[in-house]
């Protein structure tokens, strides 16, 4: 699968940040990636990596290890060692680049009831219209879509560095006229950061799973872990 041999190039894992620093610590996700088909960092080197990161399986190929390059705020944008990124808001991937297929566009984004769960006290509404663009080989295929949220429950998950952390559970539906499907996000009680999500992007896409490695410090507020 090409998909699978674009993030294998992560061997050679150079990252560049806001500024064009280098993310000489890359050498900790090096390490990892030479004898394990998917990215496995120790507690130690997890607490040693100096970037906020994430755990990104896409299908059928290895979990690699994904870092925060630069941040414009509410979207963080994440890279791999050959410069693949994914384009992040409130943990909804809304853009994509240099894959096989890419995510260019997501509408109706200031209605995205994610962003009001994660940083609204207010009742929030659940129902949300939007579209997606995908750039192909061939053009530009829309997709628009009807998404429904609802709160599956309270859980507790374990982080990649052995800590514990209290998130709620909501789950996406939503569909259009080629595709339906269901997004999972799981947000800390706390803090309100997306620790984990696992996202249908449209068919050309598939699923992809995300688990926060290193969280972004601006994201730590009122985080008792």
């Amino acid at each position: 699968m090409q998909m699978c041999k674009i993030f294998i190039c992560l061997l050679a894992l150079t990252l560049v940040s806001c500024g064009g620093r280098i993310d000489r610590l890359a050498e900790t996700a090096r390490y990892a990636l030479v004898n394990q088909p998917d990215v496995k960092l120790s507690p130690d080197e997890i607490d040693n990596y100096q970037y906020a990161a994430y755990y990104l399986h896409f299908e059928d190929s290895p979990r690699v290890l994904l870092a925060l390059g630069y941040v414009q705020e509410p979207v963080r944008y994440w890279y791999s060692g050959a410069k693949e990124s994914f384009g992040t808001r409130y943990g909804r991937i809304i853009k994509t680049s240099k894959l096989e297929a890419n995510l260019v566009y997501t509408s109706n984004l200031s209605n995205d009831p994610l962003a009001c769960i994660i940083t609204s006290e207010d009742v929030c509404e659940t129902v949300w219209q939007y579209y997606t663009d995908i750039e192909l080989e061939h053009g530009i295929a829309r997709h628009q879509l009807k998404a429904k949220f609802r709160k599956v429950g309270n859980e507790s998950i374990i982080l990649p560095n052995g800590n514990t952390i209290l998130v709620e559970h909501w789950e996406e539906s939503f569909s259009s006229k080629k595709y339906e499907g269901i997004n999972h996000f799981w947000i800390a009680v706390e803090s309100r950061r997306v620790i984990k999500s696992s996202q249908q992007l449209p068919p050309d896409l598939g699923r992809i799973e995300i688990m926060e490695v290193k969280p972004y410090t601006a994201d730590l507020k009122n985080d008792n872990r």
